[in-house]
């Protein structure tokens, strides 16, 4: 595949006033227009189908922190409804675009997605994506919304808030390690010593 590296750039903004700009945000962008809408949303159906590649398929959206597939995953919750509705807000929250801010209070008031709203939430704070000043009142309403136990294998709401929020170790030298506020729990990963 051959990339025309000045038209991406331009396609992305990276020129701007004489200078160019880089950074990830940048090359997120320049790897969604490699990728191409069809692709994406490909990869959108794929997870929400659960194909046998949709691990990889998330972990390329997740990685590129693709807004087309946010908004695609957004426009299946809409028309949607049950697992499959549930499942693409769990797409949105594993890609923790800050996009998705703009529907938290949405998914907090529908209980069948809810407990993903709350892991929206808590994932864009754990990426640092939005600042826990900034979204203090959702957080006031994710305390204090009765969401449903998700699993059985969770014996509390707690429980099955830590089992959504916890991120897989990137190596066999991570550790999760817990950060409460204000009576919620997310995690974020550091090196074992």
């Amino acid at each position: 595949m051959q990339v025309d590296w000045e038209a991406l750039a331009r396609q992305v903004g990276s020129p701007s006033g004489g200078f160019e700009q880089g950074g990830s945000n940048f090359a997120e962008l320049a790897l969604e227009q490699i990728l191409g809408e069809a692709a994406i949303r490909d990869a959108v159906d794929i997870i929400l189908d659960y194909h046998a590649c949709s691990e990889l398929a998330s972990s390329v959206l997740w990685r590129i922190t693709s807004r087309l597939a946010t908004d695609v995953a957004y426009e299946e919750y809409e028309s949607s409804s049950g697992e499959r509705a549930a499942r693409a807000v769990w797409l949105i929250k594993h890609i923790a675009h800050p996009r998705s801010l703009e529907w938290v209070r949405e998914f907090l008031r529908d209980d069948n997605v809810a407990v993903w709203g709350v892991a929206v939430l808590d994932q864009l704070l754990w990426t640092s994506r939005v600042e826990p000043e900034a979204v203090e009142e959702l957080l006031q309403i994710a305390e204090r919304h009765a969401i449903p136990n998700p699993s059985p294998t969770c014996a509390s709401r707690q429980q099955a808030s830590e089992a959504i929020s916890r991120p897989a170790p990137r190596s066999d030298v991570d550790v999760a390690v817990p950060i409460r506020w204000r009576g919620l729990t997310t995690y974020t990963t550091r090196r074992r010593s």
